[in-house]
């Protein structure tokens, strides 16, 4: 209980509208969602797994990308990189050209630079 309190505590719910938000591959390469101030945040796989939902988009797809896939014993196959990242990017712009500029969503985040 005291674990889920935490992540509550650090998380901010964001209300924004569509135009606001955008995915972006950050300067140590990794897959982010931008808001228009220049925060960033790397979407939890909750976050991705409702991104994928409300987008009509695989939510399969989204996170085998954001994870280093194993093998059966547990072992790491390959690690994810920039060009992994920069296919989210594509495929996710994809996905939110269908959703209304000016439509506000729910973005629950955890901050990476605030």
């Amino acid at each position: 209980m005291e674990v889920l309190e935490q992540g509550v505590s650090e998380r901010e719910d964001l209300m924004v509208p569509r135009s606001q938000i955008t995915p972006a591959v950050n300067l140590a390469g990794d897959f982010v969602m931008q808001l228009a101030d220049g925060r960033e945040f790397k979407p939890t796989q909750h976050a991705v797994n409702q991104f994928g939902v409300a987008t009509f988009t695989s939510t399969f797809f989204l996170n085998s990308l954001m994870n280093n896939p194993v093998k059966n014993n547990g072992q790491e196959r390959f690690q994810r990189d920039e060009q992994d990242a920069e296919t989210l990017v594509a495929v996710c712009e994809n996905a939110l050209r269908r959703v209304e500029a000016d439509k506000n969503a729910g973005w629950p985040t955890f901050p990476l630079a605030w």
